[in-house]
């Protein structure tokens, strides 16, 4: 494969970073990533034993780990009150939590 890559020119240029078959894997997983894609569903598609190696493309899916916590903080809204059968009205969290949607 890496004859192939040489003959396309994909290094041709010596100042970039080489090309390698493994250039291909990182792009594939981190292109999943940045479509939201789980870091578990990425982590068995590349065939690592343990997620914490798919850890490293954590930081390309900003969006989607905004999303995911704004997800959970709706769901605390709907969390029944020990005080009785009443949802958790939203104006009872800090002003900080209630309005996060998006984490850097």
């Amino acid at each position: 494969m890496q004859n192939h890559i040489e003959k396309c020119g994909l290094n041709a240029d010596p100042q970039a970073d080489k090309v390698t078959p493994h250039t291909f894997r990182d792009t594939f997983a981190a292109r999943l990533v940045q479509a939201g894609v789980s870091l578990l569903k990425v982590s068995k598609l590349l065939g690592h034993a343990n997620v914490l190696m798919t850890q490293k493309y954590a930081h390309l899916s900003p969006e989607a780990t905004g999303a995911e916590a704004a997800a959970v903080l709706d769901s605390l809204h709907s969390i029944k009150s020990t005080e009785g059968d009443n949802p958790i009205a939203p104006d009872t969290f800090p002003d900080t939590v209630a309005q996060v949607t998006h984490v850097d």
